[in-house]
């Protein structure tokens, strides 16, 4: 099970497909001691460091660098 940054459930030919169009982002974002990943279909750049009351809520993104790095970033593990 692939899902994206708001919960939407993809296929991994859709990840593929996104990747080879240039519309998949990884959305980065602050964690309790790491940065957060998740992944968007979207083709959507966002930067709101620095921009935020709270950096907490501050978000980017950036181009996976291959389809591996898209689908294990979206891959669902149950337990985690």
């Amino acid at each position: 099970m692939y899902l994206l940054n708001d919960g939407t459930e993809v296929q991994k030919d859709q990840i593929i497909e996104a990747v080879a169009a240039g519309k998949a982002r990884i959305v980065y974002g602050r964690g309790e001691g790491k940065t957060t990943e998740a992944l968007m279909l979207d083709g959507v750049d966002i930067d709101t460091r620095g921009q935020c009351h709270s950096m907490w809520e501050e978000v980017w993104t950036a181009v996976p660098k291959s389809e591996n790095a898209a689908l294990k970033i979206a891959a669902y593990h149950y337990g985690k």
